[in-house]
């Protein structure tokens, strides 16, 4: 054995020993009752028991199968829209949709177009072989930078054709740690086509030798402007925007739509319509924006944690609940009064955002933003945190003065957020048009993978 393959089967043996060893984490934290690690496990048991009873019940051959496969929410989201045109292309065939991240993954999800909808199963050699026995797709495309070790190498060795979808990568990206890279050389050379999204991936990957890479774009841009298109009628949302949008020609209370928001930005936002609020008191032309904050997680802990920033920092202001209002219609009165709705529940999103006069991007403060194509599809000039620079949609939107970071927290960052608020209250209709614009430019990437894989 060469040095080179010794090193390969060294790595292999680290690898497996360290998902053991991370499975066994995952199973003691389930036990201890952490949510995301009891979602998991259950969702990977249920996820077993399909697939057992699948291989007993499905005709043999089973229907034509193609496998896709997401990490979470925003991968998703990317795989959607290629999904609905394979659909039309095959409307026989059979889609199964994998999904990683338990937040993402529900027993029971509705995940259409997908037929059949499945927890990523750990990534060991025996798991990745019983997955394909049973599912047995003849193609596969894995969305962004999922690199699932003994599941591709198990597509490999049965020659089905594996394309990177969407696929992004940079310098520092996980694959190049000095403990993966090996590895992932030995699948990347086998990758039927990497399908990538941005130019500086493109020429990553050409410039370390590889030849089956095409530029094809986002297909994020193909989903946002298919769900801006589609009709939207909400009855709570509608009445707390009644009237707002314009009285002789001017906005008199605009509306802020912050999406996946987190403690972070709750804090800033309610700090700087507060300081709003206050100072629009000694002038009556002012512009005093309304809120609507869609957390990114909810659950009773938020929701604490919410209630008591709101009366720290927000204590003038009159705040509604989207599930208290759906449950009392009464309060569908009170809601034109209202400074801030807080949407607690999800699947609303992507849609309330043509609500708005400007958005508000959360996670900036954190890890990193969250998706910033749903808002500006609607022509929306968009603000977030500093933590953006790994998103080349939003560099560009930066760039082009479509978008606006704010760097700072407290008294800095509240008095930058308010001055964006001055400034996409007087925005004229033009750049509405022109950030719209800007969005629909870089759609096709759809088409595009099609070609690609005919």
């Amino acid at each position: 054995m060469n040095r080179y393959y010794q090193k390969i089967t060294y790595l292999r043996w680290a690898y497996d020993l360290t998902l053991k060893a991370y499975g066994g984490l995952v199973r003691m934290a389930a036990w201890l009752g952490h949510p995301k690690a009891l979602a998991l496990v259950l969702g990977r048991q249920e996820t077993m028991q399909r697939l057992e009873i699948l291989g007993r019940t499905q005709a043999d051959p089973p229907p034509s199968t193609v496998w896709f496969h997401a990490a979470s929410v925003g991968e998703w989201e990317q795989a959607k829209p290629l999904m609905q045109a394979w659909r039309i292309q095959h409307p026989k065939g059979r889609i199964v949709l994998s999904l990683y991240s338990p937040s993402a993954y529900r027993p029971g999800l509705n995940a259409a177009p997908a037929d059949l909808c499945l927890m990523m199963l750990a990534d060991h050699r025996e798991q990745a072989e019983f997955w394909l026995d049973v599912l047995r797709p003849y193609r596969v495309f894995f969305v962004k930078y999922e690199y699932w070790y003994h599941h591709i190498r198990a597509v490999q060795r049965r020659k089905i054709p594996l394309v990177m979808v969407c696929a992004r990568l940079h310098a520092h990206s996980g694959v190049f740690k000095p403990w993966f890279r090996p590895l992932w050389q030995e699948l990347a050379r086998d990758i039927t086509m990497f399908a990538v999204q941005d130019r500086g991936t493109h020429a990553l990957l050409t410039g370390l030798g590889f030849h089956r890479v095409q530029w094809v774009g986002d297909t994020r841009y193909d989903r946002v402007l298919e769900l801006s298109q589609a009709p939207f009628e909400n009855s709570v949302l509608e009445s707390f925007t009644e009237g707002l949008h314009a009285q002789n020609g001017r906005v008199t209370r605009p509306v802020l739509v912050a999406g996946s928001t987190w403690d972070a930005d709750h804090r800033l936002l309610v700090e700087a319509l507060q300081a709003q609020r206050l100072s629009a008191l000694n002038n009556a032309a002012a512009l005093v924006w309304k809120l609507v904050l869609v957390p990114h997680e909810w659950n009773e802990e938020h929701r604490k944690s919410l209630h008591q920033m709101l009366r720290n920092h927000g204590s003038s202001l009159k705040v509604l609940f989207y599930s208290e209002v759906c449950e009392d219609c009464s309060l569908l009165d009170d809601s034109q009064e209202a400074d801030v709705l807080v949407v607690d529940q999800t699947g609303l999103l992507s849609r309330m955002y043509r609500m708005g006069k400007a958005a508000w991007i959360g996670g900036g403060f954190g890890a990193g933003i969250h998706n910033i194509l749903e808002a500006a599809v609607y022509g929306l000039p968009v603000a977030f945190g500093p933590r953006y620079q790994t998103f080349p949609e939003a560099v560009t939107l930066v760039e082009e003065r479509m978008a606006f970071p704010i760097n700072a927290q407290g008294k800095q960052g509240v008095m930058d957020l308010l001055a964006f608020l001055q400034k996409a209250g007087a925005y004229t209709p033009d750049l509405h048009q022109q950030i719209k614009d800007r969005i629909a430019a870089e759609s096709g990437a759809v088409q595009r993978i099609l070609d690609l894989t005919p």
